[in-house]
């Protein structure tokens, strides 16, 4: 599977891919957590807008920003973060393209309870 996300405007964060999905951001910065098909964990989106730019990446625990200290995800996902890239609806994003190679996977708003 794979999905891109950014900020779109100042209030809605975007899903294109094959999740496709439009999120509400009004009055927060949302984190969204990533689900393998086995319903475990995988890692955590922060999201945050700040002077006019939203700041989109994974982070592991859900207070750091170090994807390569997980040696699963540095081997089974590929993310790509572009700082400020273009995109066809926002050019003041940081873009984050997540590939699963084929794993299924899911994105909630909220963190489901073990």
């Amino acid at each position: 599977m794979k999905i891109t996300i950014y900020g779109a405007s100042d209030d809605l964060i975007e899903i294109e891919g094959d999740i496709e999905d439009e999120i509400d951001c009004y009055g927060r910065s949302p984190k969204l957590y990533i689900y393998n098909e086995n319903n475990i964990l995988e890692f955590c989106i922060k999201t945050s807008f700040k002077s006019g730019f939203w700041e989109v990446y994974p982070i592991l625990d859900e207070k750091s920003f170090d994807c390569e200290a997980n040696n699963r995800l540095s081997k089974d996902w590929k993310i790509d973060i572009q700082m400020g890239g273009y995109h066809k609806h926002n050019n003041n994003s940081m873009i984050l393209s997540i590939d699963s190679f084929g794993d299924s996977f899911t994105i909630t708003k909220r963190r489901k309870k073990k």
